[in-house]
């Protein structure tokens, strides 16, 4: 996600993004996905693929971008399965629900300045959702036959995501994702009755008869990231970026059940980065335990129109994991897991200062820039009078 915002120099002042215009707000966000399985006394399978967007707003708390017209792209496929053969509920095994999505291409200009963004909107996105056939999980093992699932995904190269700014002939990427590696967003859930599971999804016991199990989990890649790229143009003191993440993957899967109260999450999380720290590139790599703070810059890019001052810092998470439980996963809240990869936030702070003449006051755009590590949650709850 890249969001932008303007204020004076100094701080004290909440600006439009660019002189004389509407809007104080701009975001792009990429494609996500997400699935979950509910079962009690039938089985629901649910699952959703959001295509990337964006959206621009005012600082009228009276008006929103969605009311307004003010936002593009974020196309969205949803799908549903039931084992409920009541009149009106969701089918058990309907065909997938997939597309590419509609253009996000939206620009904003002033004088001699113009920021534009686009999301990676031409990507693939795909609902499944199944109570008796097996779902893909994009990992080695699909959950099996006879396990009700859901599936999202989010795939393809597509189109490069990015906010970026230009004047002079001159742009600076703000943020932008690369179509390589090729990236790829994958949520699944299941639960696990009859059946067990496997290696790749977990509950591989299913004790109880139909007490059993319920997991879930998710998995990305990502193209490489790059903030403050100039292009062909250099930072001075500097080369062409001040942030660079290259090679990013990870993954997490939770579980809960009889067989499994307590199991501890499985997570991934590879990636490298590059920065800028106001003298020379640094480099940091990624793992599952990995945290920090890291100042940018400063940087400084000068055009014959703009003199633009860049700063800011990293801040890196590590995985989260908070599970509970009641004995034996029975009454009160059973048994519960959360689990994650952590984030890398990038904020940096943009001082423009036109050249010359120019009637723009200089203004202050921050850009924030987080990529967010892959989230999963199981609940299982056993029946107080089991035995």
């Amino acid at each position: 996600d890249v969001s932008a915002s303007a204020n004076s120099i100094d701080g004290a002042t909440l600006l439009p993004l660019l002189n004389g215009l509407a809007f104080y707000k701009m975001q792009m966000t990429t494609g996500t996905s997400a699935a979950r399985v509910a079962s009690q006394q039938v089985s629901s399978a649910t699952s959703v693929a959001s295509l990337g967007g964006a959206l621009w707003d005012d600082d009228n708390d009276a008006t929103s971008p969605s009311a307004s017209g003010w936002t593009s792209g974020s196309t969205l496929f949803q799908n549903e399965a039931s084992n409920d053969t009541t009149t009106g509920a969701a089918p058990p095994n309907p065909a997938d629900v997939f597309g590419a999505g509609i253009n996000s291409t939206h620009g904003l200009s002033s004088g001699p300045f113009t920021l534009d963004t686009r999301a990676d909107d031409a990507r693939v996105g795909r609902a499944g959702a199944r109570t008796t056939q097996a779902c893909t999980t994009g990992l080695t093992f699909n959950v099996p036959i006879g396990a009700p699932c859901g599936m999202g995904s989010v795939t393809g190269a597509g189109n490069t995501a990015s906010m970026t700014l230009s004047v002079d002939s001159h742009t600076v990427s703000f943020a932008s994702v690369a179509t390589s590696p090729e990236p790829s967003d994958r949520a699944w859930a299941a639960r696990f009755a009859t059946v067990a599971g496997n290696a790749s999804v977990g509950c591989t016991v299913v004790l109880g008869g139909t007490s059993g199990c319920t997991s879930a989990g998710a998995q990305k890649t990502i193209g490489s990231v790059v903030v403050g790229g100039t292009g062909g143009d250099i930072w001075d003191g500097a080369g062409n970026y001040l942030f660079k993440l290259t090679n990013y993957a990870d993954s997490v899967s939770v579980q809960r059940g009889v067989s499994a109260p307590a199991a501890v999450p499985l997570w991934t999380r590879t990636g490298s980065i590059s920065y800028y720290d106001g003298t020379a590139y640094q480099n940091l790599s990624l793992g599952t335990g990995t945290v920090g703070h890291i100042d940018i810059g400063p940087a400084t890019f000068t055009t014959s129109l703009a003199t633009i001052t860049a700063a800011g810092a990293i801040d890196v998470t590590s995985t989260n994991f908070d599970p509970r439980s009641t004995a034996n996963c029975k009454g009160g809240t059973g048994c519960s897991v959360s689990a994650g990869n952590g984030w890398v936030q990038v904020v940096v702070s943009y001082d423009i200062v036109p050249a010359g003449t120019s009637s723009f006051t200089p203004w202050t755009m921050t850009v924030i820039t987080t990529i967010n590590g892959s989230q999963a949650a199981a609940l299982f709850k056993e029946s107080p009078n089991a035995p």
